[in-house]
């Protein structure tokens, strides 16, 4: 029995750990061509533009996961038409919040990039980028509720597929249109805005499967089932948001200690650190079906065997990423500094080695809000994602950065993964007590 839960997790987190890694490679793919066709400006416009993601896919998760936990537990109850329901109204909200944020990007998009902190040197090179990109939120926000509905419906495979597709045709057309359009910081932005229709289109051999329940019954904007799939998506949509709020908070600071350079070294760090962000996401996103199918069926083992393997698998590796980093500090910077500025690397490297610390205690904190939120606890979840994600972060960064300047805006995110540890800890404690 224990091979068939392992082989279960094998295959769902290595899927959707690959599909989240390559939705990375958008951001990873535009900071390579913005550093090297547009130098330290183009990274400091693409760093400032970073927030404006945790809201995309953060809604997009908020739909995905909140629906798709309600679908997956409905679904092991053979409630079909009901599991249905959560989809369509997922999936017309996802749509719904896509053009309201099309609109607002067109009209607003000066007003955005002055708000998320670019000065005179760096906003038309924002501009471009965040008014492109905002423009395709009506694609971002249901590719990403769709590609995660299928991973709740036993397709993460297809999801996977998804993703490095539409990453891969991020990668082939940012090139396309900066180096050979010469179309500089809007081809960058297009080709990443393009990317999730390619998404979708692949997504969509899903519903041509006679085996699988996912199916989109009508439009739908029932607000109590809405508030339902809010309750159960929230604690991975304060995931997403959270590291917008902090890359905006993160910025401010920066631009007063070290300027438009230390921007560009915190979009190093930031974008490398996305690409292990992205892997974590991945396992969150993996385990969350199979422990919330457990639950439905009350395979209280199961539930229980799925977490141990994600905290095993959360703990080797954050050590294979920390130590893999540090052993190859140099080469990484490398890729984003293509003029070779000293500065941008003598600012860069300190950062590697103490923020990339927080990701030994940040796969445990994962494992642990991905577990209570699949079991419908969500109010713990939500606790613990906002305590890591938010609260914690941005007190260290401000008191941290006041003391110790650069160096304590890398010391914040450790600081905060161990604090909300140390915060479930209490709260396990204390429940304990009352029981």
């Amino acid at each position: 029995m224990e091979k068939n839960y392992l082989s279960n997790f094998a295959k769902y987190i290595s899927a959707n750990m690959i599909g989240t890694l390559g939705l990375s490679l958008y951001i990873f793919a535009d900071t390579y061509f913005m550093a090297y066709y547009a130098g330290h400006l183009g990274l400091t416009a693409l760093n400032i533009a970073i927030p404006l993601y945790g809201i995309l896919l953060g809604l997009g998760y908020l739909f995905g996961t909140g629906g798709g936990i309600n679908f997956s537990y409905l679904a092991a109850k053979k409630d079909y038409k009901k599991a249905n329901e959560y989809f369509s109204v997922s999936i017309s909200y996802a749509v719904l919040s896509g053009i309201i944020l099309s609109i607002i990007g067109i009209l607003f998009s000066k007003n955005i990039s002055w708000a998320l902190g670019a000065n005179e040197e760096s906003l038309a090179m924002t501009n471009t980028y965040i008014k492109t990109l905002l423009a395709f939120s009506t694609f971002f926000i249901p590719s990403t509720a769709i590609m995660t509905f299928l991973r709740y419906d036993d397709n993460p495979n297809l999801a996977m597929i998804a993703l490095l597709f539409s990453s891969l045709f991020n990668i082939v057309f940012d090139y396309i249109f900066m180096e050979c359009f010469k179309l500089s910081v809007f081809g960058a932005a297009l080709a990443t805005g393009l990317s999730p229709i390619v998404s979708i289109l692949i997504s969509l051999a899903h519903f041509f499967k006679k085996d699988k329940i996912l199916k989109f019954e009508k439009v739908s904007f029932k607000v109590k089932k809405l508030l339902e799939v809010i309750k159960l998506g929230t604690s991975s949509f304060i995931y997403e948001m959270s590291q917008g709020l902090v890359t905006l908070s993160f910025n401010y600071l920066i631009l007063g200690i070290s300027g438009n350079i230390g921007i560009a070294a915190y979009g190093i760090i930031t974008n490398i650190g996305g690409i292990v962000m992205s892997i974590f996401n991945g396992l969150q996103q993996g385990m969350q079906p199979l422990i919330s199918s457990a639950h439905g069926r009350k395979d209280t083992f199961g539930e229980r065997k799925y977490f141990k393997y994600g905290i095993i698998f959360a703990a080797i590796l954050s050590l294979t990423v920390y130590f893999g980093s540090i052993l190859n500090i140099d080469s990484l910077i490398s890729i984003f500094n293509s003029q070779n500025l000293k500065i941008l690397y003598d600012l860069a490297k300190p950062g590697i080695i103490l923020y990339f610390l927080g990701f030994l205690p940040h796969g445990i904190n994962i494992s642990l809000i991905a577990y209570k939120n699949a079991i419908n606890n969500p109010r713990l979840s939500f606790i613990l994602s906002i305590a890591r994600g938010t609260i914690f972060s941005l007190l260290f960064a401000f008191v941290l950065s006041h003391h110790f300047a650069m160096t304590g805006i890398w010391l914040s995110f450790p600081l905060a993964e161990i604090a909300t540890l140390v915060l479930y800890k209490l709260i396990e404690k204390i429940l304990d007590k009352k029981l």
